[in-house]
């Protein structure tokens, strides 16, 4: 009923949550806490009676479940992740990778995508070949993913922290990101950024990373913000600790 109400009625459905935050925060003087600098502005800009409020930016948890690289497959492959949720764009990035192998412009490369089916797109592809849609992959196997991943491709639309591009950096793979909400906050000069709303854009930006200093390049940035964001998310997890108990 949920899903129905938010896909029939989006406005009212939106006032309906602006209605119940207003009520359950604002109003009440309760303490908040977001997870970026995106995410607190965004607090203040939809409810700018918070303006005076501190609101306090702490870092969400580093979620990496160890420091061994996975085993790859020695697989050239493109990844994207988070394929059955909408706003994180991915039909874009997959129509992007499919009209390059259509053009020539790129070969011997494959694209894997993490949770989405092929009944879930409506994009008939060109070369269906260069595409595995994994649907639901486990956290082990999705390490493997990310440590064995020429690229990794982020289109995203909204995002409150953004936790895949971070595992991708993690292993030294280079992120093409859209700049969009949080990312450009998280990634810093550690990413390549794209409109995520040009197809032709993101193709740009996969063929800039097949060049191999630039690939290289990128490589290293992305597992020094990596290691910059890992620390700070441990001094923030000690911070809002001593946030809440002080």
């Amino acid at each position: 009923m949920k899903f129905v109400l938010q896909t029939v009625f989006p406005g009212w459905w939106r006032r309906r949550l602006e209605r119940r935050f207003r009520r359950n925060y604002v109003s009440s003087g309760a303490h908040l806490v977001a997870v970026s600098e995106h995410t607190r502005q965004a607090i203040r800009v939809f409810f700018p009676e918070l303006k005076d409020r501190d609101l306090q930016v702490f870092y969400s948890p580093n979620t990496s479940t160890g420091d061994d690289r996975p085993i790859a497959t020695g697989e050239r492959y493109l990844l994207c992740v988070s394929g059955n949720r909408w706003e994180k764009n991915n039909l874009r990035a997959i129509e992007a990778l499919d009209r390059l192998i259509d053009t020539g412009l790129v070969s011997d490369v494959r694209m894997k995508v993490a949770g989405a089916r092929a009944e879930n797109l409506h994009y008939r592809m060109r070369h269906p070949e260069a595409f595995d849609l994994l649907g639901y992959v486990d956290d082990h196997e999705l390490e493997r993913l990310y440590a064995g991943a020429y690229l990794f491709v982020y289109p995203s639309l909204n995002e409150g922290f953004g936790y895949p591009p971070l595992e991708a950096m993690r292993y030294g793979v280079p992120v093409i990101a859209s700049p969009l909400s949080s990312m450009a906050d998280i990634l810093d000069q550690g990413a390549l950024y794209f409109n995520p709303f040009l197809v032709e854009e993101i193709m740009g930006r996969i063929l800039m990373m097949m060049d191999p200093a630039r690939h290289a390049e990128f490589a290293r940035r992305g597992h020094e913000q990596y290691l910059r964001v890992s620390q700070r998310q441990r001094d923030d997890l000690e911070g809002v600790i001593d946030y809440i108990v002080g």
